[in-house]
C-alpha cells in the first residue's frame, strides 16, 4: 500500500503536464493532528549550481523538524 501510495500517478492532463515524475523525497510522518506545512518565503535556488531541488529538500526538513 505505502508503495502505491509513492509511486502511483495521476492520469488527469496526461499530456499537458509531466505526470509520470518520480518522487525526490518521500516524509511521512504520525501525529495526532494535522499539521499544515507553508513556506513564509520562497525557496530560493542554489547559487552554485543553480536548481531548486537541494534547497527544497532542504527547507522541508528544516520546516519539519521545527513542527
Amino acid at each position: 500500500m505505502i508503495t502505491a501510495l509513492i509511486y502511483g500517478q495521476p492520469r488527469g492532463k496526461e499530456h499537458s503536464t509531466a505526470p509520470y515524475t518520480q518522487p525526490v523525497v518521500v516524509l511521512a510522518e504520525e501525529q495526532r493532528y494535522r499539521c499544515a506545512y507553508s513556506f513564509e518565503t520562497p525557496v530560493q535556488p542554489d547559487s552554485s549550481r543553480g536548481g531548486f531541488l537541494e534547497p527544497s529538500v532542504r527547507a522541508l526538513g528544516e520546516q519539519f523538524h521545527a513542527a
